[in-house]
């Protein structure tokens, strides 16, 4: 990944940088810098990175020319002379005489690290992202609340068997996530005044549940994406229309739903899934698929959205894709005939 950042040695002043041109986050560079930063060996490696830094850009394009630590830390002059100044996205700054390594993102301080809880430290960098779900996200709104600096922090403020146990909980019941109405991916048939975002039910180690919210003339309608065709997914309990006031109204319906049904749904995205695996496979294998659902929902129930995604719905529309399947084959079977005639 092409996350960039700065590796600093000072003794009162810079003694040593070098650019990180990329991975510079706390799980890859982050891990190098603090296993190396107490040690006798920092100096050199830091040394080995900059002439890289030289070898691959040349001494005129030198990322580090000119460098300043107010590229990577605050500095209230800065401020006053450049309104929109913008940090690096990591700093490490090893602070030689206090012996301490700083690390900074985006200009906020996250850690000050001493030589004792390099442990602890070393836990947390490697489990970044882990940590982030764990302190983070809020199991009733689908999301994670928090920015990464903050997250980072509090993790800073916990010990390491702590930490340990938040990344047990969070691996053993992975978080489910919805794209809320402060995301915006366009779907299909998106235009000016009436706006069509698709919206993602997602949970690690599950096929994901497309929901699209459509703006409409009478207001936002929730529609489910199948492999065939987009169908209504949630009833209005009051509005004849079966839409909602808002955006955010119409994504908290869908969150509902899920605390209601979840299990079923994320069993009705494999049914989906497996559609269209067994649909590219050919008419043998997509046909078998259409005749076992039957099985399949005896075995396993799934949200069926008020019948639009009942067994029969989802084989009756598979047949039109059976019958499409089919016709290509002869045309390409009378193609083949053709040619060879």
């Amino acid at each position: 990944m092409m996350t960039r950042g700065y590796v600093v040695i000072t003794k009162g002043t810079v003694e040593r940088v070098a650019y990180l041109e990329s991975d510079a986050y706390l799980s890859y560079y982050g891990l190098e810098i603090l296993k190396r930063a107490f040690t006798l060996e920092f100096p050199d490696w830091v040394k080995k990175l900059r002439e890289k830094n030289i070898k691959d850009h040349g001494k005129k394009n030198d990322p580090c020319r000119g460098f300043e630590l107010y590229w990577i830390r605050p500095d209230e002059r800065v401020k006053k002379r450049h309104k929109e100044w913008h940090y690096a996205e990591y700093g490490y700054l090893f602070d030689f005489n206090k012996q301490t390594l700083k690390v900074y993102h985006y200009g906020k301080l996250l850690f000050a690290i001493r030589e004792w809880e390099v442990e602890k430290y070393t836990f947390i960098f490697a489990n970044e992202d882990v940590l982030y779900d764990a302190i983070s996200y809020d199991s009733e709104k689908l999301k994670n609340m928090f920015d990464f600096t903050k997250t980072m922090r509090i993790a800073a403020k916990e010990d390491t068997q702590t930490l340990k146990a938040m990344v047990d909980k969070i691996k053993e019941n992975p978080p489910v996530y919805l794209d809320d109405e402060e995301r915006h991916c366009i779907a299909a048939g998106h235009r000016s005044g009436y706006e069509c975002y698709s919206k993602r039910l997602r949970k690690e180690g599950k096929q994901p549940l497309q929901f699209i919210v459509a703006h409409e003339r009478y207001g936002w309608r929730v529609l489910l994406q199948t492999p065939y065709i987009r169908v209504t997914a949630i009833k209005h309990a009051t509005n004849k229309y079966d839409t909602f006031s808002s955006e955010k109204t119409a994504v908290q319906a869908i969150r509902q739903l899920y605390h209601e049904k979840g299990s079923q749904l994320f069993r009705l995205a494999e049914v989906f899934n497996d559609y269209e695996d067994y649909y590219k496979k050919g008419i043998v294998s997509f046909s078998n698929y259409l005749n076992y659902l039957d099985k399949m929902y005896e075995k396993e129930p799934w949200y069926t959205f008020n019948g639009n995604c009942s067994v029969e719905t989802i084989r009756h529309n598979g047949y039109y894709a059976l019958d499409a399947l089919v016709k290509k084959f002869k045309e390409e079977q009378e193609k083949n005939k053709n040619e060879k005639c």
